[in-house]
């Protein structure tokens, strides 16, 4: 996969590929992550900076992140609503291996229905075919 862009910190990396579909993949080794409202901000800001303000679909690579995912109830909404992340997202796919967070997933597209189109993959090839398809 070619990387153009390619942004990192210690627990994820962001890069777009050639499709100029935008990868985010986290990673945790913690028994417990906890999302918060100020670290989904972050994460906001930082895909609406990496995309320049240009529509893009997100594929956001959450298997290597071990232990129990928590979610504060805000995030949902703030997912949902943000209109940061519905001016430069066109699509969301979530690929994860856990499903007690594919359930979650599930249960935010269905309570929020989100501004932005989400859904959840096992396998990255689903969540980058999803991407691509209008």
């Amino acid at each position: 996969m070619l990387e153009q862009n390619t942004h990192s910190a210690s627990n994820q990396t962001f890069h777009i590929d050639e499709y100029g579909i935008l990868h985010l993949k986290l990673y945790g080794e913690s028994k417990y992550n906890l999302l918060t409202v100020k670290k989904l901000n972050t994460y906001i800001s930082t895909i609406s900076n990496i995309c320049d303000k240009s529509a893009t679909s997100i594929l956001i690579d959450l298997r290597n992140v071990l232990g129990v995912i928590s979610i504060d109830s805000s995030c949902y909404w703030l997912l949902a609503e943000d209109l940061r992340l519905k001016s430069v997202c066109s699509k969301i796919a979530f690929i994860t291996n856990s499903l007690s967070l594919k359930l979650k997933i599930d249960k935010y597209n269905s309570i929020y229905h989100p501004k932005v189109e989400t859904r959840v993959f096992n396998n990255v090839g689903d969540g980058i075919s999803y991407c691509r398809n209008s």
